[in-house]
């Protein structure tokens, strides 16, 4: 066999592979969760009011992607599911609770 048809039998068997991997897939998934809280500590006796902050991080994504979120307090109180839609391009999403 030639170098010249071995060369174009390797390419036409790896190209479709290499194409593979590099493809952003039509569904995203969750990548990770970063959480916040202020203040971080609190000592004093009583009520307090904490302000939560999060960001979603998705893994890329060729279409539209839906995410749904809700907030569970430790007094086991929750929010409603929230929707969001992220569209291509976009990875992350910041969200906040009072």
């Amino acid at each position: 066999m030639s170098y010249q048809r071995l060369t174009l039998l390797l390419a036409c068997l790896l190209l479709p592979c290499v194409a593979a991997l590099g493809a952003i897939p039509v569904k995203g998934a969750l990548q990770n969760l970063d959480l916040r809280v202020h203040p971080a500590s609190y000592k004093d006796r009583g009520p307090a009011h904490f302000y939560w902050t999060g960001e979603i991080h998705v893994t890329p994504h060729s279409g539209p992607m839906t995410v749904q979120y809700h907030w569970v307090r430790s007094d086991k109180a929750t929010t409603g599911d929230t929707d969001m839609v992220l569209n291509p391009g976009v990875d992350s999403y910041q969200v906040a609770y009072d």
